[in-house]
C-alpha cells in the first residue's frame, strides 16, 4: 500500500471552524464563447471566499466580482492549499453555480459539469452522473445565499461525499463543463438556446485536516496493520498518535505491540504513523 508522506501541521484545532473555501486554483482551462469573470480584475477573487449572498432560485448571480465562466467545455481544477479534503459524515465538499428557475416555464436552467477528484493531481476519479437528468452533476441545484453555506442541507447546490468513491481523502477536484453536449442536443430536457457553460460562483469544503503535503511517496505498510478496533506495530521506531474529529490528541502509542481502540467513543478519528521509512494518515471509524 502505497502513501503520500504527509508533514501534518497539527494545530490544537484541525477543525477550526464548520467549513473552509477554496482558495487556489491548480489550472484552468477557458472554454469556447462565455468569459464573464476570467480577467484578472475579477479571477480568481471571484471564486474563493463563500458563495454569493443574494443567490436564489429566483435569483440569479451574474457579476463578474461572484461568478467565473468556464465556456463550453472548460475545466477547472481547484483546491485549498492548506488543507487535505476528507471523507467525513455527510456531504464532503459543495459546489455552487447559479441555476435559477425561469419564469416563463418554472423550469430550472441547468449548465452541467462533472466533477473528479484527485489525491496527486495526476489519477482522477469522476463522480457518477446521467447525462439525461443531469443527475450526479454540479450546477444542477439552485445556491440559497441566506442559508448557512457551511449547512449542506440549506445551502443549496451540488454536494459531494468520498464515500461515494470509496476514497479517504483528496487534494484535487476538477470541474469540467459538459454544457457544450447538451447544447448539442435539442432534444436534451434541459436544453436552451441561451446555454453559455457552467458558472463557478464557489466552492465550499466541509471535512478537511490542516496539513502539507510532499510529492514523496513511502511504502510503509508492512510495519503495521489496522482495524476497526485496533492496530498492530511491528516497527519499534512506530510512532502513532490519533486524533478526533475535533483536532484533540486521544491516544497516542509508540514501538511494537497489539493497540486497541476500546477506549475510543464512536465517531470518526485521523491516525498518523510515522516512522524512519516516512509519514502515513488512515481513517479510523469506531462504531
Amino acid at each position: 500500500m502505497k502513501y503520500s508522506i504527509l508533514i501534518f501541521m497539527m494545530a490544537a484545532n484541525l477543525y477550526s471552524q464548520d467549513c473552509i473555501t477554496i482558495n487556489h486554483v491548480f489550472s484552468f482551462t477557458p472554454g469556447v464563447g462565455q468569459k464573464l469573470g476570467q480577467s484578472e480584475e475579477f479571477y480568481p477573487a471571484n471564486i474563493f471566499g463563500i458563495p454569493s449572498r443574494i443567490a436564489s432560485e429566483d435569483v440569479a448571480e451574474a457579476t463578474e466580482s461572484e461568478v467565473l465562466s468556464l465556456g463550453f467545455g472548460g475545466e477547472i481544477i481547484v483546491g485549498n492549499s492548506d488543507n487535505l479534503i476528507i471523507d467525513g459524515d455527510g456531504a464532503d465538499f459543495t459546489i455552487f453555480e447559479n441555476v435559477f428557475k425561469n419564469p416563463i416555464n418554472g423550469r430550472l436552467f441547468k449548465e452541467p459539469a462533472i466533477v473528479s477528484v484527485s489525491k496527486d493531481g495526476i489519477s482522477y476519479t469522476e463522480f457518477p452522473y446521467v447525462f439525461a437528468s443531469l443527475e450526479g452533476c454540479a450546477g444542477t441545484h439552485p445556491t440559497y445565499g441566506a442559508a448557512d453555506y457551511c449547512d449542506s442541507d440549506v445551502s443549496g447546490g451540488d454536494s459531494f461525499d468520498l464515500a461515494d468513491l470509496g476514497l479517504d481523502s483528496i487534494r484535487y477536484i476538477k470541474i469540467k463543463d459538459i454544457t457544450d453536449q447538451v447544447f448539442a442536443n435539442q432534444n436534451h430536457k434541459y436544453f436552451d438556446y441561451s446555454l453559455s457553460g457552467f458558472d463557478l460562483d464557489a466552492l465550499v469544503i466541509h471535512n478537511f485536516v490542516v496539513d502539507v503535503m510532499s510529492s514523496v511517496e513511502s511504502d510503509i505498510s508492512e510495519f503495521y496493520t489496522l482495524s476497526s478496533d485496533e492496530i498492530t506495530s511491528y516497527n519499534a521506531s512506530n510512532s502513532i498518535q490519533i486524533y478526533n474529529i475535533n483536532g484533540i490528541l486521544v491516544s497516542e502509542y509508540s514501538g511494537i505491540g497489539l493497540f486497541q481502540f476500546r477506549e475510543l467513543q464512536n465517531g470518526i478519528y485521523i491516525m498518523k504513523i510515522s516512522n524512519s521509512k516516512g509519514t502515513a494518515i488512515e481513517k479510523i471509524i469506531n462504531l
